[in-house]
């Protein structure tokens, strides 16, 4: 039987199988927290620093159920992290309304 490397997609596939939709929540909930935790420091982005928190705690809890692999769940809770974080200041700053 030949050996078979496959595109491990940032290395999140450590088990040797493929799990598309799993990392393409990983990958929304990094996105998600990035943004949240960017605009969280800059007061007049309240609203997306909460909606994208908000977004991010939410794929990301749900991305957590349905994880396959020790890295993505590595990932997954600094993103968590990271979401939480910018929502909270967020709601700080003003949260929904603006």
């Amino acid at each position: 039987m030949p050996l078979v490397i496959r595109n491990s997609g940032l290395g999140m596939d450590s088990d040797g199988q493929a799990h598309p939709r799993e990392n393409r929540l990983v990958l929304i909930t990094v996105v998600l927290g990035v943004v949240a935790l960017a605009c969280a420091f800059v007061e007049s982005l309240h609203i997306v620093a909460s909606v994208a928190g908000l977004l991010g705690m939410i794929v990301g809890l749900w991305a957590q159920m349905v994880s396959a692999t020790t890295a993505q769940r590595w990932i997954i809770v600094i993103a968590l992290g990271a979401a939480t974080i910018g929502f909270a200041f967020g709601l700080a700053n003003g949260g929904f309304l603006p």
